[in-house]
């Protein structure tokens, strides 16, 4: 690991300045107005700056006083380019913020309550060649293997055909059915089942801010992907692939399509999100390290003090471990649908925002925070495999 900075000092493209640099993703107008649009209808909102311990963030507020500083499916936040001149409040804790960005070579180690969110600037490749030169540096066999790969599914299913913007609406519904299907087939909380969730990336794709690409072989749909798309460049958000296929990387190779156009198209970054599964690594030029920055409400501190030692203590007790896993799927089974339905009312009872976006957050956290890993046999590292490679990668 090397070159260390803030996240405002690195973000700007060669020859811009911070001050000039695009916003991120998760503060653009695109995003929060279509957050507000989906999430709190009929509702006054405004996107402002906050400003917590010296940074500033641009924020949704919903009627005055809801400032939105964490919500399923906004992984994280950056710190504004540059500081503003007033600011419309204050927040006290902002849970996951990107605290600084490093340039990698391999996985960086992290201080304790920290996660990765690796990334790829495009300005530091001439062009697709020396891409490939970087990616096959970290994993020798991964261009072989993925030449591979194509040759066979062209050979078993036909021509291979890839689309940057797939309108096909049965091509968002695969996306939405396999994910949904990778969830419940992975023990997670299925975070597309809320109608409220998805219809998120559907009016996002709607405006033109989200690209829905797709790989194909032959007239089969192998693999599809949520793109955010910014004057960044992209946000990788959703990926899936149909399983029939998984012994084929079909993510990967999505992946890998995507990854050269968003190059030729002048993008600025690449952005996996969080998560560090080793796909992102082979790929990565730097990362941005998320944490909380502030200190949050009492309750929430001691109820994350218990769920670490709760953690700690299933990691010593397979069996307990195997009923505590059961029984987290029964809990979020059972209130999913109550959840959803409480949506429909928070409009109108505002007294229930409160604890309905605290349950709606605690049960989609499934994928970022699951219990602790069983021992890895080989049908769990299997499983595991197929897993990352539905995220892009294997």
């Amino acid at each position: 690991m090397a070159n260390t900075m803030n996240d405002t000092a690195r973000n700007a493209p060669q020859g811009m300045s911070p001050s000039e640099a695009p916003m991120h993703w998760f503060s653009t107008d695109a995003f929060l107005t279509t957050l507000a649009q989906v999430h709190f209808p009929g509702r006054q909102f405004r996107a402002g700056t906050y400003a917590s311990h010296g940074r500033h963030f641009r924020l949704l507020a919903v009627e005055g006083r809801d400032v939105i500083a964490e919500w399923p499916f906004l992984d994280f936040v950056t710190p504004l380019e540059r500081e503003a001149g007033t600011v419309d409040g204050f927040v006290n804790h902002v849970p996951h913020v990107a605290l600084e960005t490093v340039e990698i070579a391999d996985k960086p180690s992290l201080a304790p309550g920290t996660e990765p969110a690796p990334f790829i600037l495009w300005d530091r490749f001439a062009d697709w060649a020396a891409f490939e030169r970087h990616f096959v540096a970290r994993r020798s066999s991964l261009l072989r293997d993925s030449k591979a790969k194509r040759r066979r599914l062209e050979k078993d299913l036909g021509p291979l055909r890839f689309s940057w913007e797939d309108p096909r609406p049965e091509v968002f519904s695969a996306c939405v059915a396999w994910k949904s299907a990778q969830y419940v087939r992975t023990g997670l909380l299925d975070v597309l089942e809320p109608t409220a969730n998805v219809a998120l990336f559907r009016a996002l794709h709607a405006k033109g801010a989200l690209a829905v690409s797709s790989l194909s072989a032959g007239s089969t749909l192998l693999a599809v992907h949520f793109g955010a798309l910014s004057a960044r460049g992209v946000y990788s958000w959703i990926a899936a692939y149909d399983p029939s296929f998984g012994r084929h990387s079909p993510g990967r190779l999505l992946l890998e399509d995507m990854l050269r156009e968003s190059q030729a198209r002048g993008h600025m970054e690449w952005d996996f999100g969080i998560g560090d599964m080793d796909y992102k690594w082979h790929y990565s030029t730097h990362s941005r390290i998320v944490g909380p920055l502030g200190r949050p409400p009492f309750m929430r501190a001691m109820g994350k003090l218990a769920s670490t030692g709760l953690k700690r203590a299933l990691c010593n007790s397979p069996a307990l471990l195997d009923r505590a896993r059961r029984f987290r799927r029964r809990i979020q089974t059972r209130l999913s649908p109550f959840l959803v339905l409480a949506e429909r009312f928070r409009g109108k009872h505002d007294r229930f925002s409160g604890p309905l976006r605290f349950a709606r957050k605690a049960l989609s956290h499934g994928e970022r925070a699951p219990l602790p890993p069983d021992p890895p046999p080989k049908a769990l590292r299997d499983e595991r495999d197929a897993r990352q490679k539905g995220a892009g990668g294997a």
